[in-house]
């Protein structure tokens, strides 16, 4: 799949402030300007931290808030004696940019055991009663872009190649799974994109690379930048450990936005909108909404009517659509936001014609998502005004984050 597909972004070619202006080089085959870390970290903090001021608030409502502040989820918690922790009462005042100090500042004032299960992307993951082992061996990256060495597998591929006299072909190959450790205070669009620069065993011996592109895919509810993967083929005579395992992860990070929001997307007839950018404006129109009950059928065109076209040869150049629908949220009367089931498009490379099919999740008994802002907890019929809300980046930047292992057994 190609990187282009996954972009949300190039709704323009990006311009940074005068006062940043970074060399733009080709880089990961994105027009983006490739900024140094520290220097794409500054651009992308928010202007004001999060503000945490509660008082006499049970845990579960701390962290509800915690995620709200953070555009984040927690996953179903896990560990002992979960209902009571999440009772327990507490006061804080914290404002902080980062997602794990103010977790654990709550957590403190709470006086209970509780840890982060790894910071992965996608929902997060609390332990309560026990202690997460805290095993940074192979992590690596550079806060607060942690790259994770999760695991590694083998295959075997036996082939037969047939002829008047039949030959045959074994080869091995190894599996690994690096994983993005990163905090939802820091905004990523798409996967980070992987090359490796340096493998070699315990012979020093280099092993073929196969296959090194990160795993692209659009982007769920909640979610961020799936898992990457590197497939490896060791020397024939085999390898026991990788000496050293070193690479860059290429992240596209948004520093500026633009939002749309309409009132009722249910009484929006061909309402449109267009996102402008330095050099090319991108127009998204409404066409309608229809809904049912428990759902929701939205029609959208994605056009641009300056600027270059949106696909070159079928290859989404500017404005992915998975992406774009993705940034889109609805609300309904009562708070109830009904999720995304389903995407087609259909178009040329000028304009898209995108049916996106939405539906009330069914009630779970996860105690952060279980509850609705009014307190009811069952899933009731949609009642309109159903609001329409779509962020995208408009302006973005490159960087790259080095990650190193060494002495890894292979299996």
């Amino acid at each position: 799949m190609n990187t282009s597909r996954l972009l949300l972004g190039a709704v323009i070619l990006c311009a940074l402030p005068s006062h940043a202006q970074p060399e733009v080089r080709p880089a990961n085959d994105l027009p983006f300007p490739v900024v140094p870390l520290d220097e794409a970290i500054r651009l992308i903090q928010p202007d004001k931290p999060v503000a945490l001021h509660l008082r006499d608030i049970t845990l579960q409502d701390a962290l509800t808030e915690l995620a709200r502040q953070f555009n984040t989820r927690f996953g179903h918690p896990s560990g002992i004696n979960v209902p009571q922790a999440l009772a327990t009462k507490l006061s804080i005042d914290i404002e902080t940019a980062s997602f794990k100090e103010a977790f654990n500042a709550i957590i403190k004032a709470a006086n209970v055991r509780a840890q982060i299960d790894r910071l992965q992307l996608g929902d997060i993951s609390v332990v309560f009663g026990g202690n997460v082992a805290e095993d940074d061996k192979y992590l690596s990256g550079k806060p607060p872009f942690g790259i994770r060495l999760q695991d590694i597998s083998s295959s075997r591929l036996k082939t037969v190649i047939l002829g008047k006299t039949p030959s045959r072909i074994q080869n091995s190959e190894f599996h690994i799974n690096l994983q993005s450790e990163i905090g939802p205070e820091i905004p990523i669009i798409g996967s980070g994109r992987l090359r490796v620069t340096r493998i070699e065993d315990e012979q020093g011996r280099s092993l073929k690379v196969i296959d090194d592109r990160a795993m692209l895919m659009g982007l769920p509810d909640y979610a961020r930048g799936p898992q990457m993967d590197v497939h490896l083929r060791p020397p024939e005579a085999g390898s026991q450990q990788l000496s050293h395992f070193e690479g860059i992860v290429n992240y596209v990070l948004p520093t500026k936005y633009e939002k749309w929001e309409v009132a009722d997307v249910l009484s929006a007839k061909n309402l449109k909108h267009e996102f402008k950018g330095t050099d090319r404006t991108i127009s998204v129109t409404i066409i309608g909404a229809q809904s049912s009950k428990t759902g929701l059928h939205l029609e959208l065109e994605v056009s641009s009517p300056v600027g270059g076209k949106l696909m070159n040869g079928g290859v989404f150049s500017t404005l992915s659509v998975t992406q774009l629908v993705s940034a889109i949220g609805l609300k309904d009367a009562n708070g109830q936001m009904p999720g995304r089931r389903g995407v087609s498009q259909r178009g040329t490379d000028d304009k898209v014609r995108v049916q996106v099919d939405y539906i009330l999740p069914e009630p779970d008994d996860n105690p952060f998502t279980a509850k609705r802002h009014d307190g009811q907890t069952e899933r009731t019929e949609l009642t309109g005004p159903i609001s329409f809300t779509v962020n995208i980046p408009t302006e973005m930047i490159q960087t790259e984050v080095p990650f190193s292992f060494s002495d890894v057994p292979l299996p």
